[in-house]
């Protein structure tokens, strides 16, 4: 699955894991770019555009041990990005953070002080725990509270976590879709290299029709 290049919208994608996250994201309605940057040599899958700008990096991993985060970590430590956070997404949702019995999306690394002595950056990762505030966001579960899609704070007042039910049916329904899409590309891509998006929304329509 994870190495077969796929189509969503107007993007080919690397993977069909990144062609998800992208439908993932859209479910959500987050604004995203894919593969946006080139940070020494890293390139982020993703970025995610909410309260700031989240690097997104997104691999079939089940585990937070399994992401090589000191690389991570020194690719953008002094470059233009190195303050901004970095999101990892693996090839399942989670039911369960740890301090939250809440579903988390994946692992958000938050800035920490800089080594007094080596002034590099650490990151520290931590479930990041679904959050549903009147839209679709996360926290980090040990760390700063604030909502990092939407940037709402009001200590933990503003924390909504949803139902694990309701996070995993948008993320079955993005496999669904772009499973449905990449095993009828040759039918529908004879003429054209790319879906167009009336055909993609349609069918994502029909899908959430007959889950009902």
């Amino acid at each position: 699955m994870n190495n077969i290049k796929t189509l969503w919208k107007f993007n080919q994608y690397q993977t069909l894991l990144d062609a998800r996250w992208a439908c993932m994201f859209d479910l959500l309605e987050w604004r995203y770019e894919y593969q946006p940057y080139n940070i020494n040599g890293w390139v982020p899958t993703f970025a995610l555009f909410g309260a700031n700008t989240i690097l997104v990096e997104v691999k079939p991993y089940t585990s937070l041990k399994q992401f090589q985060t000191a690389k991570l970590i020194q690719a953008i430590d002094g470059s233009p990005m190195e303050n901004k956070e970095i999101l990892l997404l693996g090839s399942e949702i989670f039911p369960e953070a740890e301090a939250f019995q809440d579903p988390a999306i994946g692992w958000i690394g938050e800035h920490g002080f800089a080594d007094p002595e080596t002034y590099e950056i650490n990151c520290w990762f931590a479930y990041a725990v679904f959050n549903f505030n009147r839209s679709w966001g996360f926290f980090h579960e040990y760390g700063g509270y604030n909502d990092r899609m939407t940037g709402r704070y009001d200590g933990d007042g503003h924390l909504m976590p949803p139902d694990y039910k309701e996070v995993l049916e948008l993320w079955n329904l993005a496999g669904e879709i772009i499973n449905f899409l990449y095993q009828r590309k040759g039918e529908y891509m004879g003429k054209s290299p790319i879906f167009s998006e009336d055909y993609v929304m349609a069918h994502c329509k029909h899908i959430l029709e007959n889950r009902r």
